[in-house]
């Protein structure tokens, strides 16, 4: 047997837990990095993600290699000195 007052509370649980779950993923965030600037930059090749001053970055090594964890991750080309691929534009 319920009672009238355990059935008027049911809507209001149901509001407060709809509020609750709203509220807090306002606050939620997936990658958040504090930097000193950053920005993308677009031309005919493509486009390009930069950050400049990333607080911090975890790496961990095991016997496979390594893996970095951070917003954005370096990524290096290096010109080497041979004209045998002169038709490569880097």
């Amino acid at each position: 047997m319920t009672t009238k007052n355990s059935t008027t509370h049911q809507p209001l649980l149901l509001k407060a837990i709809v509020f609750f779950l709203l509220f807090t993923v306002e606050f939620t965030f997936a990658q958040a990095a504090l930097t000193a600037s950053g920005g993308e930059a677009v031309g005919d090749g493509g486009s390009l993600s930069y950050t400049i001053g990333q607080v911090d970055y975890i790496q961990a090594s095991g016997s496979g290699g390594t893996a970095s964890q951070g917003v954005q991750q370096a990524f290096t080309i290096t010109v080497l000195g041979n004209d045998d691929f002169s038709s490569i534009e880097l």
